[in-house]
């Protein structure tokens, strides 16, 4: 995700890194850089330009009194960055806040009425799915939430049909229009269901249209207006570039949107719709989507997606991801165990099982700050399970010495060779000698620039 703009924005910051102060001249380089490899990521040219006046008018006094320091430049980039994904007191808050990390409750029931909020967008953007996973989520939220799922897409071949499938594991309610039913009628008739079924929400999808579509988007005006929905969601593919910013602009002034809802940002995405969307239309990204299963999709924060794009790493959903998935008592076991001074082959093992119940973990190493640009195989991970447990008790706790013969025994057990025996115990050990030396004091270069170096294969 993000590796162009990452990539580029790392190797300039790399650049002058060694650097004590910048001087005007050094400033205005690094500032046209900057604007050279926005423009390549597709971010609108009003939004280059609001981010670099930002930057420079916030580092005049320091230019001037030659204290302005590369460090000075990149918090200052930070922080503008920050803004233009929609900082403000309350996500710094949750992002700064040492205690879990809880979601704020989406969804206030109100009594007697049935609430509906409306997914819009361009065709193929991943509408359905997003509202699917919106369901799951708030059925996480809480359990009692009484849901209905409404498709009034009848433009694309079984596109009720879809939704059904992806919402099938939640057990909700969908409603599908008759053939050569009005929309308003269908409209009216969800709604007098819903109310007989003691539905509380209506998460409503709808068809893809283009801009240019004016009979489609008179038909989003015309079901928005007999939902009067409280949110109306434009759901837009994360690796779109400026040019998905008048299709915003137009849905919102037909429509009425409230908010946004990114998609598809496990791929390679520029990040030029992204870091254009907010500020040019003054909506909020309320949600982000990263994957096909229901549970891939989480409250959007704007300094978790800046970490992402400085290549600072993800902690913050890290640590949401953790915490979902591990007890308390399990987080504490993996927090302790890892950096103490007689880390075994059974601690790792017993780890890596445990981390595996929160996702992939190729995908959680990639959330550590530093790691993103590691490229580590999931099958790696199985390979030196299978090793370990070949290994018996003694071996696993490091109580006794590897011998020619026990090699021979784990290669077998463990389908592998010798050579990939002791290099995963050659690994084992370098990283072992690496928790030792840090202690207590964790230092992140020295155990990345190990797990750079070590062959997991």
């Amino acid at each position: 995700m993000f590796s162009f703009l990452r990539n580029r924005l790392t190797k300039l910051f790399h650049g002058i890194s060694d650097k004590e102060f910048l001087s005007t001249i050094d400033a205005k380089f690094l500032l046209d850089q900057m604007r050279s490899l926005l423009i390549e990521a597709d971010v609108h040219v009003s939004v280059i330009n609001h981010l670099l006046k930002r930057v420079e008018d916030q580092s005049f006094e320091s230019l001037a009194l030659g204290k302005f320091t590369p460090s000075y430049l990149f918090q200052l980039v930070y922080k503008e960055i920050s803004y233009l994904l929609g900082r403000d007191e309350q996500s710094l808050s949750e992002y700064n806040s040492n205690e879990k990390i809880k979601s704020k409750k989406l969804f206030q029931v109100k009594a007697g009425t049935v609430s509906s909020w409306m997914f819009c967008g361009l065709p193929g953007q991943g509408k359905t799915t997003q509202v699917a996973k919106i369901a799951a989520f708030l059925k996480e939220q809480d359990s009692s939430l009484a849901i209905g799922l409404v498709s009034t897409d009848v433009s694309r071949p079984a596109a009720g049909e879809q939704l059904c499938a992806f919402s099938a594991p939640l057990q909700l309610p969908v409603f599908l229009a008759k053939p050569g039913e009005r929309i308003d009628v269908f409209i009216d008739r969800v709604l007098q269901e819903s109310k007989e079924q003691g539905i509380q929400l209506l998460l409503v999808d709808t068809a893809g249209c283009l801009e240019t579509d004016l009979n489609g988007l008179s038909r989003l005006q015309e079901i928005a207006i007999h939902l009067s929905s409280e949110k109306i969601f434009f759901v837009v593919h994360g690796g779109k570039g400026q040019s998905v910013l008048e299709a915003c602009i137009c849905f919102k002034k037909m429509v009425g949107l409230t908010g946004i809802i990114v998609t598809m940002l496990d791929g390679d995405v520029t990040g030029g719709c992204l870091l254009s969307i907010v500020h040019r239309l003054g909506l909020v990204i309320e949600f982000e989507g990263f994957g096909e299963h229901l549970d891939q999709i989480r409250p959007f924060n704007p300094l978790s997606m800046t970490d992402r794009i400085l290549g600072l790493g993800d902690s913050f959903n890290l640590k949401r991801q953790l915490e979902s998935s591990l007890d308390p008592k399990q987080m504490e076991i993996l927090t302790n165990k890892t950096f103490r001074m007689e880390f075994t082959f059974q601690d790792y093992l017993d780890q890596v099982r445990m981390l595996k119940n929160c996702g992939p973990l190729s995908s959680l190493l990639a959330m550590v700050p530093g790691f993103s640009d590691l490229r580590l195989n999931e099958n790696d991970f199985t390979i030196s399970e299978s090793i370990i447990c070949s290994m018996t008790k003694k071996e696993r706790e490091c109580l006794v010495p590897f011998s020619e013969k026990s090699l021979l025994r784990i290669a077998n057990g463990s389908g592998r060779s010798v050579e990939e025996v002791m290099r995963i115990i050659h690994n084992f050990d370098a990283l072992r000698s690496t928790f030792r030396e840090m202690g207590s004091s964790f230092d992140l270069n020295k155990l990345k620039k190990i797990m750079g170096e070590l062959k997991w294969r």
